[in-house]
């Protein structure tokens, strides 16, 4: 969702029935009711263990609706599945220093701090380590390009070498071809599940490179939303949400 775009103790109204099972259509369930998640985005295991974290609570099992998002997506999508599919959009990324919803919906808090990191193949690298005028990998049109083509101010003496998706800049990165990346941190940990490459992540201390996790929703139906805010404070003063959101498909590099 995240690149396609530039690209709940919920312990309160136990009656509320969240959503269909997995696979139901949540037009069977009514309109806007489901808990709607993008099966194709890195982060898709978390927002389901903070969903199921939510069923526990209330005991109830709750509905979802799973659509895939790795063809592209829009705010005008967005409010599609709002409208006809989704009570929440779950993974939906957010610059914890610019925070922009789609137009019409709005955001809940942020539930996973994640973001952009630097990536080395075998070795810990930053910045000042990485050869003068050296090829970086990036995402084209995210953080990282603007940073390295001076959109964001000062740039250091490397080239951003741009491609279409992360696994595409982690491939010629695992291929030599490129000296270090840039990249979205989920992207990288579920490249590295998957090929067991030796990837190694390095914090990126670049202005908007932190980034956190929430659901959209809309403001005139904010009921589910209300609901969900509601089940992650209770998950975040129990601890339980730190828990559920540390995992080797997207934990935050501190």
């Amino acid at each position: 969702m995240m690149f396609n775009r530039l690209r709940l103790s919920i312990a309160v109204l136990a009656t509320l029935v969240l959503v269909t099972g997995p696979g139901t259509s949540a037009r069977a369930a009514g309109k806007s009711t489901a808990i709607c998640v993008d099966s194709s985005s890195p982060t898709a295991p978390i927002d389901r263990r903070v969903i199921a974290a939510v069923a526990r609570s209330i005991g109830s099992t709750p509905q979802t609706y799973e659509f895939d998002g790795s063809r592209g997506v829009s705010d005008r999508f967005f409010r599609f599945l709002m409208r006809d599919q989704c009570g929440l959009i779950m993974g939906f990324p957010v610059d914890l220093r610019d925070a922009d919803a789609p137009r019409g919906l709005a955001l809940t808090p942020g539930y996973f701090e994640t973001g952009y990191v630097l990536v080395g193949l075998g070795h810990v690298l930053t910045i000042a380590t990485i050869p003068r005028n050296a090829s970086v990998a990036v995402g084209l049109g995210t953080v990282p390009n603007f940073y390295l083509v001076g959109a964001l101010g000062q740039a250091p003496p490397l080239k951003a070498e741009g491609f279409s998706t992360q696994d595409e800049a982690l491939d010629a990165l695992v291929k030599h071809r490129v000296a270090a990346a840039m990249l979205w941190e989920p992207s990288v940990r579920n490249y590295r599940k998957r090929h067991h490459e030796a990837l190694v992540i390095s914090k990126l201390p670049i202005d908007h490179a932190r980034w956190h996790l929430a659901a959209l929703f809309d403001p005139k139906k904010p009921r589910l939303a209300k609901i969900f805010e509601r089940g992650l404070a209770l998950l975040a003063s129990s601890g339980e949400l730190a828990t559920i959101t540390k995992s080797p498909e997207g934990r935050s590099s501190k």
